[in-house]
This record gives C-alpha cells, sequence and structure tokens, in this order.
C-alpha cells in the first residue's frame, strides 16, 4: 500500500489563511478537527468577521454583563426587538449601550407583555432625543427595571419637539435608583421633562449628576446655567434627600 500524501494539513501558509477567510467564522473554526496542524490555525486569522449567524444558536440565560456598540444604523425596522432583547437576558445586571443601538431596538409606545428585568442594577444607554422611538425604548427598559440602582446617559443636545406626550406622568418608581448621570444636558424642554419624570418616580435618589452640552457662546455664560438651575430645583422630587449636580461645562 503506498503512502498518502497529506497536502491539507501542508499547505503553504498564505492559502490556508485564504480558504479561511473566505469561509464563515463557525465553518473556520470547524476546521480545527482536519488534523493537528490546522487545530489552531483560525486563531491566527487577522480578521474576524461576526454576523447574526454567529450568535442565533446562544443560549445564554446565567448572562449578567452585556455591553453594546452599533457605530452605524443598520436600517432594520423590524419591531419586537427590544422586547425580545430582554426576553433573552432574564438575569443581566450590567448593560451598557451605545451608538445606534437604540435606534435600532426604537418602539413606538410601550409593549404589551414586556418581561420583567428584575436583575437590572446598572444601565448606560446614548439616547437622542430628536428620535422618540428612542426615548420611548429607554422609557419601556425603565419601566422594566424595578431595581435599578445606577443611570447613566449620554444625551444628544438638539431638540426638534417630537418628545412623547405624557411622558411625565407614567406611573412607575424606582425603589433603588440611587444615582443619576445624565450627560449633554442644554437645557431644552424635551430634556428638562424627562429630568423631571426621573425625580418624580425616584423615591431614594440620592445624587443626580448633570453635565450640560456647550453648544453656543451663550451657554458658557453663568447667567445661562443660572437659568438653568432655577428650572431644575422647581421640580417636583419623590425623594427628600437628592443632590443634583450642576456642571455647566466651563473651563
Amino acid at each position: 500500500m503506498g503512502v498518502c500524501f497529506d497536502y491539507i494539513s501542508n499547505l503553504q501558509d498564505n492559502l490556508t489563511e485564504t480558504i479561511l477567510l473566505r469561509l464563515p467564522l463557525r465553518e473556520a473554526v470547524q476546521t480545527s478537527v482536519l488534523s493537528t496542524k490546522w487545530r489552531y490555525k483560525w486563531a491566527s486569522l487577522p480578521k474576524l468577521e461576526f454576523n447574526e449567524e454567529c450568535f442565533i444558536h446562544f443560549h445564554t440565560p446565567l448572562l449578567s454583563t452585556v455591553s453594546i456598540f452599533l457605530p452605524e444604523w443598520t436600517g432594520d425596522d423590524r419591531s419586537g426587538k427590544l422586547v425580545e432583547l430582554f426576553h433573552s437576558l432574564p438575569h443581566i445586571e450590567y448593560l451598557n449601550t451605545g451608538g445606534y443601538f437604540l435606534e435600532h431596538l426604537g418602539v413606538d409606545n410601550v409593549p404589551v407583555g414586556v418581561p420583567v428585568s428584575d436583575c437590572l442594577k446598572f444601565l448606560s444607554v446614548d439616547v437622542d432625543f430628536r428620535n422618540p422611538k428612542e426615548v420611548m425604548a429607554v422609557i419601556c427598559i425603565l419601566q422594566w427595571s424595578p431595581n435599578l440602582e445606577e443611570l447613566e446617559m449620554n444625551v444628544f443636545e438638539h431638540d426638534n419637539g417630537n418628545y412623547p406626550e405624557g411622558v411625565n406622568h407614567l406611573s412607575f418608581s424606582f425603589e433603588k435608583l440611587g444615582l443619576i448621570k445624565l450627560n449633554g444636558i442644554s437645557g431644552l424642554k424635551s430634556k428638562l421633562d424627562f429630568i423631571e419624570m426621573l425625580l418624580a418616580s425616584s423615591v431614594v435618589l440620592k445624587k443626580m449628576a448633570i453635565k450640560q452640552k456647550v453648544q453656543t457662546l451663550k451657554m458658557l455664560q453663568p447667567t445661562f446655567a443660572l437659568g438653568i438651575l432655577q428650572k431644575l430645583v422647581r421640580l417636583p422630587r419623590a425623594s427628600k434627600l437628592v443632590e443634583i449636580i450642576y456642571d455647566f461645562g466651563k473651563k
């Protein structure tokens, strides 16, 4: 019997890399069973491309920390993504999202039959107040997170009057929310309405730190900051212990 030459195991490195780069990631990893020489070939690839197929079969019921940044809008307008996300993360404790992720999840109103995330303690989001769907998505997440302890929001500064009506009258409260950080507040009505909702719904809030987004030279003037402070101190609040710290961005 003649000796068979193992061509697969003895391919040149550049050919091996070309083959692996043309395969879907899951199949590239599976090539590790071809031979001992292929076992770690996929791990040396210069580029890994992830898509929905890489994660569609993942089952992570105990996942507690998730950080997602979506650098560009995907154009996916399919509804129900926000509910699906929270159904798939029953034990999430730390959720950090950024970029266009809220737009990807955006909703027109509060969905019916939604999950309650009892475990979520920390939430960080980027929200564009020009987009009412993003604002409503934040409100939905807040309503589903009764045990939230810390909230951080990076707010876009523009305002076009499309803030959802009646949002400051939604009936829910936070029994454990002690710290709120708001970055990018410009003093426009939509942001103040949102702040009013948070203050009215946080019964044990100890600190709200607000950092202004400086858009014009006018905003650097102490009189401008004083005007916003006057509006803030007049807002009703559920917690008698809350300290409001306002940074108007002057260097």
